[in-house]
């Protein structure tokens, strides 16, 4: 089985195409991200800007595209903090419903935390130990504590690097007094919670997310692999001096971070080495699995059995299983001949993906599959539907012009 998981947030739209074993565990095959500031300037109730919308609604129909691509049988897609927060939130939703054909779950911040939390326990081997997880967004920071079994608290906080950014940083380079207004406001925002997480003891911290791997890339500076690395928290606390004291136009040009967050890594050097600061953390291990994966952890942990037998169960297309979360866009259901084509005919998805056929854009039709299908045709009506769908979909006059 394939699934698809898109996390809608804030700064970025994030997707991940995984193959679900047997056994339940799953590999991924492919990721996708594009940086389209859902979230600037329509945080805290304000409207999400026609320009963002539109760069949004572009995005997600080319990554549903690439999702058909890979003949995904299900597309689990949520929204975060920009999303929950818009006075045209839920306009948003439903238009990419309508026009983009994805279903779209908005979820709340405590959700959000949680699987959060099961992504980074996960990929980091927590075990039966607790953890804290330090997750930082665009919009929200989430902050949780727990086992790789479930999380014991969570906490989402209006706290992220657009939102910081907008709200304190008016000068290029930031000035001292901005710096510590950015520092003061985290600290008060997180306080509560954090106290809470100290009085429950831990034994190490996990980071997640863009920015916390974008600094986590500049503290080290070796062009290693960052997943699972353990970076001391004196680091990040060297990072935070030297991008405090540059210009944008400096950061643009700094090796190493992506331009496309050089104007809110200041931001986010400060609010981590804040929160380091405040856990008394000595280490923050460097963590690439986040909302996405948890999408896809929650949604094996609740559909095990599902998984295990979808071959042999049919389903509507377009409509969610009665396991399946309501946010979730399945392609299964479609005639037997139908799935044995687009499987055999996976070499010439491309094609297909690029004639942007939203309901077939996962497979192709070259003569070996139309020869099979049009020779069994005779056998029943279902293969007969198989092939009248296809032709309608391409034109074709007959079963060997859909080639």
């Amino acid at each position: 089985m394939r699934i698809a998981a898109i996390d809608i947030g804030t700064n970025s739209v994030h997707m991940i195409v995984v193959r679900v074993r047997p056994d339940l565990s799953f590999e991924v095959v492919d990721r996708e991200k594009d940086m389209v500031r859902l979230g600037a300037g329509g945080l805290d109730g304000r409207r999400l800007s026609d320009t963002a919308v539109t760069n949004a609604l572009q995005t997600l129909t080319k990554f549903k595209r690439l999702a058909e691509s890979h003949a995904v049988d299900e597309i689990i897609a949520s929204a975060t903090s920009a999303v929950r927060e818009a006075e045209n939130g839920g306009d948003f939703v439903t238009r990419i419903r309508r026009e983009v054909g994805i279903r779209v779950r908005t979820i709340s911040g405590i959700e959000e935390a949680r699987l959060i939390h099961l992504a980074a326990a996960y990929a980091a081997g927590v075990g039966g130990q607790a953890a804290v997880v330090i997750d930082i967004g665009g919009g929200s920071v989430e902050l949780t504590l727990g086992t790789a079994a479930r999380m014991q608290l969570g906490g989402s906080f209006k706290i992220g690097v657009i939102r910081l950014t907008e709200r304190f940083v008016t000068s290029d380079p930031i000035t001292a007094d901005e710096e510590k207004r950015v520092e003061r406001y985290v600290r008060r925002q997180t306080a509560t919670h954090i106290r809470a997480l100290k009085s429950r003891g831990f034994h190490r911290v996990i980071g997640t997310s863009g920015t916390i791997a974008a600094l986590g890339a500049l503290a080290v500076r070796d062009g290693g692999d960052l997943r699972n690395r353990r970076v001391s928290a004196k680091a990040f606390r060297r990072v935070r001096r030297s991008l405090t004291d540059t210009t944008l136009e400096d950061r643009l040009a700094l090796p190493g971070l992506d331009p496309r967050r050089a104007d809110l890594a200041v931001a986010g050097a400060v609010l981590l080495d804040t929160l380091l600061s405040a856990l008394g953390a000595t280490e923050l291990t460097l963590c690439d699995f986040a909302l996405r994966e948890g999408l896809v952890l929650d949604y094996i942990k609740k559909n095990g059995a599902h998984i295990r037998t979808v071959e042999r169960a049919p389903m509507s297309v377009g409509a969610a299983s009665s396991n399946s979360p309501s946010a979730v866009t399945t392609f299964r259901g479609m005639p037997p001949t139908w799935h044995a084509c687009r499987s055999r005919c996976s070499t010439r998805r491309s094609t297909c993906m690029n004639w942007g056929h939203a309901n077939v854009s996962g497979w192709s039709t070259p003569r070996s599959c139309t020869t099979s299908a049009a020779s069994s045709a005779t056998n029943g009506t279902t293969n007969t539907r198989t092939i009248s769908f296809c032709m309608a979909i391409f034109g074709a006059s007959s079963p060997t012009r859909l080639c």
